[in-house]
C-alpha cells in the first residue's frame, strides 16, 4: 500500500513538473564556453554553468537549428569565444530533432540565442525581457501530388522560388504570416510562403 501510494506521489510531481512547463517559456542563463566535443558518442558543444559550476553538454539537437536563431553569431562563431562568458537564451518548444537520417519531435528546453557577456552582472531578467522573438510551428505538407510550390510572396500570382517535394511523415518548421492564408517556410537556402492549405498544423 506504502509502495503504490509512493509511485502515485511521484506520478503527480512529474504531471505537475510537465504541466508547469510552458510554450513559448523563455529563460537564460550564462555559460563558460570550453570547447567543440567531438570524441564522444555524443558530439556537441561543452559549457560550464556559471551560476553551478557543473559542465553541461548541448549537443546539436539543443539549439534551434533555424535562419536568424542562435541571433548574435552562429555555432560555427564559437571557437573564438573559447573560456570566455556567454549568455544563452532558452524557450521551451516543441521542437525537429535528428539523429541521421531519422527525425522525431520532441518537446523541451532548446537553445535559440547566443550573445557574448561583456556585462554580466547585468540581471538576466532585464536581458530576457527585451526580447522580441518569433517561434516556428511544426506540421507537414499535405498535397496528393507529393510537392507544394513556394512563392516569393503571400499571392498565388506571384513567382514560384521552388517546387518542395515532400514524403509522409516528414515534418517541417513554419512561421505564422499576417495573412493567415499563409505559412513563411524557410528550405535549404531560400524562404518563401505556402499556402495555408497545403499545411496541416501539430502544434
Amino acid at each position: 500500500m506504502k509502495l503504490r501510494l509512493f509511485y502515485c506521489l511521484v506520478a503527480v510531481f512529474l504531471s505537475y513538473s510537465l504541466v508547469a512547463q510552458k510554450n513559448g517559456q523563455l529563460t537564460a542563463r550564462i555559460y563558460t564556453y570550453l570547447g567543440e566535443q567531438n570524441e564522444s558518442q555524443l558530439p556537441g558543444y561543452l559549457f560550464k554553468d556559471w551560476a553551478t559550476d557543473e559542465e553541461v553538454l548541448f549537443g546539436y539537437n539543443d539549439f534551434l537549428d533555424l535562419p536568424g536563431a542562435n541571433h548574435g553569431f552562429d555555432l560555427g562563431g564559437l571557437s573564438k569565444y573559447k573560456n570566455k562568458e556567454l549568455i544563452i537564451d532558452f524557450v521551451y518548444l516543441k521542437r525537429l530533432c535528428s539523429e541521421g537520417a531519422e527525425s522525431y519531435i520532441s518537446s523541451g528546453w532548446v537553445a535559440y540565442g547566443i550573445k557574448s557577456c561583456n556585462e554580466c552582472s547585468q540581471s538576466i531578467t532585464s536581458h530576457q525581457n527585451n526580447k522580441q522573438v518569433k517561434f516556428p510551428r511544426i506540421g507537414y505538407f499535405e498535397d496528393p501530388d507529393g510537392y507544394v510550390n513556394v512563392r516569393s510572396q503571400m499571392d498565388v500570382q506571384s513567382p514560384v522560388v521552388s517546387t518542395q517535394e515532400f514524403y509522409e511523415g516528414e515534418y517541417f518548421y513554419f512561421f505564422e504570416c499576417p495573412d493567415k492564408n499563409w505559412y513563411l517556410y524557410y528550405g535549404y537556402n531560400y524562404k518563401g510562403y505556402v499556402h495555408a492549405s497545403r499545411v496541416r498544423l501539430i502544434n
